[in-house]
């Protein structure tokens, strides 16, 4: 079956990780948070490298991908707001945004791919980063980035996520 690949593997290992690492970063447990956020960057990294190696990449793969990491992200997100370092805002606006990209792609379609964009993948990315820093920072005691610096990136996010939610919104208008 298509579906069943190593690197939809890895993707759907975020999946079942995601509500782990939400216990975990909730529990005040940041070490292991921390060690469940390698992985995930870790198999995010390679997923997609293994697809297209071993000849399996498909749009059900990169959906399979995107939609980990948007639970993914979603999850840490929620957690580390609840903990108070990030603005509420952001969890559920990355949820909506990710739901947008579905929609504004097609991409419930079989076999069309998701339409990307360059904005959306910095994001994404950051997500990634942000969900990172105060893992890294509380685990390993350090203080490179005061809690105020967290907040205005979590703003900073949200304004970019909106902005690239409104080109989307633009550019399908377009097409």
């Amino acid at each position: 079956m298509v579906w069943r690949t190593w690197a939809n593997g890895l993707s759907l290992s975020r999946l079942v990780i995601a509500p782990f690492t939400f216990l975990v970063i909730i529990d005040g447990s940041y070490a292991l948070g921390l060690a469940l956020f390698c992985f995930a960057v870790i198999t995010d990294a390679i997923d997609g490298p293994i697809a297209r190696k071993s000849g399996n990449a498909s749009p059900l793969g990169g959906k399979l991908d995107h939609g980990a990491d948007a639970i993914y992200v979603t999850l840490c997100l929620t957690a580390l707001a609840y903990k108070g370092f990030i603005s509420w805002a952001l969890p559920p606006l990355v949820i909506i945004a990710f739901l947008q990209y579905l929609f504004d792609s097609n991409a419930l379609k079989k076999e069309k791919p998701l339409r990307s964009s360059q904005l959306g993948r910095y994001n994404g990315i950051a997500y990634f980063v942000l969900v990172g820093i105060p893992l890294v920072q509380t685990t390993l005691s350090w203080s490179l980035f005061p809690p105020i610096s967290l907040q205005v990136l979590s703003w900073l996010l949200i304004a970019t996520t909106i902005i690239s939610m409104l080109n989307r919104l633009a550019s399908g208008k377009n097409s």
